[in-house]
């Protein structure tokens, strides 16, 4: 991922079908993403952040953030370009996040926070090995995939 990058990925978050399930809740300007999307290109490599490519166009990102300083946890965030929604992207770049999270940063847990109308996220998720954890943050559930338990 780099800055030519931005726009695409603020026209993606900006999209009907996704902007009402981010934290957020709201597209940001054009300028409050690009201040954002520099500032967490700046945080790499220890909190990655991964463009995945097709015939040389990004077609999806992922990234892993850190729960807490020196937490044994990382949270994964997922968006894939509309117009190549429901290909199975979106899990082979969960699954592949997960795979580099478990085994290059040595991380027990990666969670996902799911909005609660967001069911083909919960479905996505859970086809990706990932469980409801039962942990409720306003419109958010929490669900984990535990290294140990997924083995």
């Amino acid at each position: 991922v780099c800055e030519s990058d931005f726009l695409n990925i603020l026209n993606w978050r900006s999209d009907s079908d996704t902007y009402p399930y981010t934290k957020s809740q709201q597209i940001p300007t054009k300028d409050e993403h690009f201040a954002w999307s520099t500032n967490r290109l700046k945080m790499s490599p220890e909190q990655p952040y991964f463009g995945y490519e097709i015939d040389h166009k990004l077609i999806a990102i992922t990234r892993l953030d850190r729960v807490g300083i020196g937490a044994s946890e990382l949270e994964i965030s997922v968006l894939v370009n509309p117009n190549v929604r429901r290909l199975g992207i979106a899990t082979f770049c969960i699954l592949d996040t997960v795979k580099f999270g478990l085994e290059c940063e040595g991380i027990g847990t990666i969670s996902a926070w799911i909005h609660v109308n967001n069911i083909t996220s919960e479905m996505l998720f859970m086809k990706c090995g990932f469980k409801n954890s039962n942990t409720r943050n306003g419109s958010f559930q929490k669900f984990a995939y535990n290294s140990l338990r997924n083995c």
